[in-house]
């Protein structure tokens, strides 16, 4: 029978420092501290004289560091506690209810550590399905879940250390705030030069003072973060030497059955049950055969009786087919007759439309050529006609060629006689005794313009063609 798990061990809590311890263990070492260290010093003036930041940095300081100091403790008894031979290292662990894994699985149920809490999760596993598949997947899933705890077991110290600095800076705010709402209320009572540089002192001494917080929590918080991240440090460096721990001592000496051994276990157990619940084959096939052979002579008997009557139907009906089989081939060889018949007289019909086609075709050549013969003789007389009349054209042309030839000659004559008769008018006109005869040849000149106006004209020669026979 399986143990069950304590609270601790269900939640993986082993290595958690519960929060109320630190704080207690804090709250002691800062009564300790303002008793032990001189307030006349001046580490005294530092932690004392400082404003109430100083004490509240200082507090959280001790409980960052008392909780660092818890876990390493715990850190290193579990480190011895993983380094042991929790499991025996020269037999293999199977099968999984035998005697020496229930051996195992108590030993380690007897111890509240770590390690072996987690080979007893990993070993129980094994116990209750018999495979050491499933029992690696039970050690991954532990292994992320430490890792999760782990990680949110420091979330509280993180703040704390978050938390210092930012309160140093408050302090110097106030000490600054003081220091200046002191020296504006100095400046209203100063009465010379020496009480005002007295208060500039003054002044500036308290704005120095006011820095020493920021001094003492950055200073703290440095002290107690760098051991915080080592002990973190070599929390992830445990967890991960027992998961290595695990892997190479207890899981690789886990039996994990066979898909043959499997198969062979399942077959037995089949076989087994049939041979004890059910009856021999021979008992359970006899009634069938049996029965298998009556039927098999009934259906013998009842096909033949049945086979009779279709017999006598199916030859009435192939004398009723050959009948008419007989029929159809007499009725197709009337019709191959007849179409021959047919043929024959379409073959007679299309001859002698042919050969009418023809004769009329000869005929209607004939006409067609005598009709062409008659048709070129009057075209060849025609053209006859047509060459003398254009030969009688061409001489009426030639000879009005030769009319205007000398009409354009006398136009030319006109045209010089013209010229001349005007030299001879200017010659005339520079003379007074002249006068008369100029006059005379202008009025016939007059005269002759009409006339060699329309000489001048252009001329249109027609040229008609007479075309009665």
């Amino acid at each position: 029978m399986l143990q069950q798990p304590s609270r601790q061990d269900a939640q993986r809590q082993e290595l958690d420092v519960p929060i109320p311890i630190p704080l207690g263990i804090g709250l002691a070492l800062t009564l300790l501290t303002v008793v032990i260290v001189p307030e006349r010093s001046y580490l005294g003036e530092l932690l004392f004289e400082r404003g109430f930041t100083q004490y509240v940095v200082i507090y959280f300081a001790w409980v960052v560091a008392a909780f660092t100091g818890l876990k390493a403790y715990k850190l290193a008894i579990e480190q011895q506690v993983a380094n042991r031979a929790w499991v025996p290292g020269s037999s293999y662990l199977k099968p999984a209810t035998g005697p020496q894994v229930a051996q195992l699985y108590e030993n380690l149920a007897r111890s509240p550590h770590l390690a072996p809490a987690r080979y007893r999760r990993a070993l129980g596993t094994y116990i209750q399905t018999g495979s050491a598949r499933q029992a690696t997947e039970q050690a991954a899933d532990d292994s992320s879940f430490y890792q999760s705890a782990s990680g949110a077991s420091y979330a509280f110290p993180r703040i704390l250390v978050w938390a210092i600095p930012l309160l140093g800076f408050i302090g110097t705010v106030v000490g600054i705030s003081g220091a200046v709402a002191g020296f504006s209320g100095f400046l209203d009572a100063a009465a010379d030069v020496d009480s005002l540089r007295e208060g500039i002192g003054n002044v500036t001494t308290g704005l120095a003072v006011a820095f020493d917080t920021t001094l003492l929590a950055l200073l703290l918080s440095v002290l107690v973060m760098v051991p915080l991240s080592l002990v973190e440090r070599l929390e992830a460096r445990l967890l991960l030497n027992l998961d290595i721990y695990i892997s190479d001592r207890l899981l690789s000496k886990l039996d994990e059955p066979t898909e043959e051994r499997v198969s062979d276990v399942i077959r037995d157990a089949v076989a087994g049950s049939i041979q004890a619940h059910m009856p021999a084959p021979e008992a359970l096939l006899q009634p069938a055969r049996d029965y298998a052979e009556r039927a098999a002579s009934e259906l013998a008997q009842n096909f033949i009786a049945e086979v009779g009557p279709v017999r006598e139907v199916a030859g009435q009906l192939l004398a009723r087919l050959q009948t008419e089989s007989e029929c159809t081939f007499e009725r197709h060889q009337s019709l191959a007759e007849a179409i021959a018949r047919q043929h024959d007289v379409q073959q007679t019909a299309v001859t002698a439309a042919i050969d009418e086609l023809r004769t009329a075709t000869a005929m209607l050549l004939g006409e067609l050529q005598a009709s062409n013969a008659d048709a070129t003789a009057r075209l060849q007389d025609r053209a006859a006609e047509l060459a003398q009349h254009l030969e009688a054209a061409a001489a009426a042309l030639d000879q009005r060629v030769a009319s205007i030839e000398r009409l354009a000659a006398q136009t030319a004559e006109l045209a010089q006689l013209h010229a001349s008769v005007e030299g001879a008018i200017r010659d005339l006109q520079t003379g007074n005794k002249l006068q008369a005869t100029f006059d005379g040849v202008s009025d016939r000149l007059a005269q002759l313009k009409p006339v060699l106006e329309q000489l001048r004209q252009p001329r249109r020669i027609i040229l008609m063609e007479n075309n009665d026979e």
